[in-house]
């Protein structure tokens, strides 16, 4: 549905404003929205002027993109046949992943057309039809956060589980108690002999200070889009529209 707004930004006597006050209060305002809101002038008379925001998506140029990075997932499939699954899947990272960013591009793009017209009293009014442009960055402020918390959130538990319930350690030579050696760790002098005792508990606290970090980051997601949701600004980051509260 076309959105329309009014602003009054002159003052106009009993007679009105003359058509040079007009064209140029006009002007004033495309400018303005040219210069501050990221707008393209499409057309232009005295008193009405059309602008357009966002731009439409290519859909033949993402499809012969998609085409391409197909044929050299499968190319670079047969060349790794022997790599089994993992080869596999990599391969197929390439197009799927340009896919998803072809369904994202064509969701959140697209056009927006502004009609500005100015009255004989100054009067400007505006009306909108398309798509908002500001709805690509908001999918982006919720979406990322969100990918962010899912896979720390993983992660985290994972390294969890792995601190709480440590598995054996990956050694270099066999071994059937926790005295054997272990692992030998190149380094000055002769290096380092750990037994497998000594093994498990270096990397539990390997294993603690990436759970550190990913802490940080779950954390840090979390807090963002929950600022994003409630209306709160992050830095010169602006929160999801229809949110209007600030700190």
């Amino acid at each position: 549905m076309p959105r329309a707004r009014k602003t009054r930004i002159a003052k106009a006597g009993p007679a009105g404003l003359s058509n040079e006050e007009r064209i140029a209060l006009l002007d004033k305002r495309v400018m303005a929205e040219t210069r501050e809101f990221a707008a393209v002038l499409r057309s232009r008379t005295d008193f009405e002027a059309v602008l357009v925001r966002g731009s439409r998506v290519d859909r033949r140029a993402h499809f012969t993109g998609l085409v391409l990075a197909t044929v050299l997932a499968i190319l670079v499939g047969s060349v790794f046949a022997d790599g089994g699954t993992l080869a596999l899947a990599g391969a197929l990272a390439l197009p799927i992943g340009y896919g998803l960013l072809w369904l994202f591009l064509a969701v959140t793009g697209g056009e927006q057309l502004e009609r500005l017209t100015i009255d004989q009293q100054g009067l400007i009014s505006s009306s909108r039809v398309g798509r908002d442009t500001g709805w690509r960055a908001d999918v982006l402020k919720v979406g990322v956060p969100i990918a962010v918390i899912v896979v720390t959130g993983w992660i985290t538990l994972g390294l969890i589980h792995d601190i709480v319930f440590p598995p054996q350690p990956a050694c270099m030579f066999a071994f059937s108690g926790d005295n054997e050696f272990c692992r030998y760790i190149p380094g000055m002098g002769h290096g380092t002999g750990l037994t497998v005792g000594q093994a498990k508990v270096l990397e539990r606290g390997i294993r603690a200070l990436q759970l550190l970090y990913s802490g940080v980051f779950l954390l840090g997601a979390a807090w963002f889009l929950r600022r994003m949701l409630t209306g709160r600004w992050v830095a010169d980051v602006r929160p999801v529209r229809g949110r209007s509260t600030t700190d």
